[in-house]
């Protein structure tokens, strides 16, 4: 991947940078609507498959799909439910939805749990829950040893149902 900074309101620049032999190209200048929507506007006539677009409002949203961005983001906005969902997620030292219904989160091994393998925990029945990957210090192995006992400082990564984890709590 190559990442370019340009002025791409000016269709030649659009043209200079070769955006016709791009896949996808992201445009992020939130606070100007006029800009945004004529770089979008550009990189879609140049033959730009996907356009990800930074965005800072819902009216902004609609118009940026209105004139052909494929995808548009609110990154603060996301940032911020994700950091309230994790607040909210006692327990948890990180969550993702992957799906309206499912999510990864990143847990630290329970007191009890501590000394136990996962075959003696046996997770998956008690709780719905899959561990998909074992966490120590900034290292993750997704090779888990069912056998082996965890230890205190082990994160857990796991997949489960999102209506599942209030069981973990």
């Amino acid at each position: 991947p190559v990442c370019k900074c340009a002025d791409v309101t000016d269709p030649d620049v659009i043209e200079q940078l070769g955006i016709a032999n791009v896949d996808t190209v992201i445009i992020a200048m939130a606070s100007s609507l006029e800009a945004t929507v004529m770089a979008i506007m550009l990189c879609k006539e140049a033959g730009v498959e996907t356009v990800i677009v930074k965005c800072g409002d819902e009216m902004h949203r609609k118009i940026f799909s209105k004139v052909g961005a494929d995808q548009v983001v609110f990154p603060e906005n996301e940032s911020g439910i994700r950091l309230a969902k994790n607040l909210l997620s006692a327990g948890f030292v990180d969550m993702v939805e992957l799906t309206e219904n499912v999510s990864m989160i990143e847990m630290k091994v329970k007191p009890e749990w501590v000394g136990k393998s996962l075959i003696e925990l046996n997770l998956r029945k008690k709780y719905s829950i899959n561990v998909v990957g074992l966490k120590c210090g900034e290292a993750i192995s997704t090779v888990i040893d069912p056998e082996k006992t965890l230890e205190a400082d082990t994160g857990l990564i796991i997949i489960a149902n999102t209506d599942k984890l209030k069981k973990l709590n």
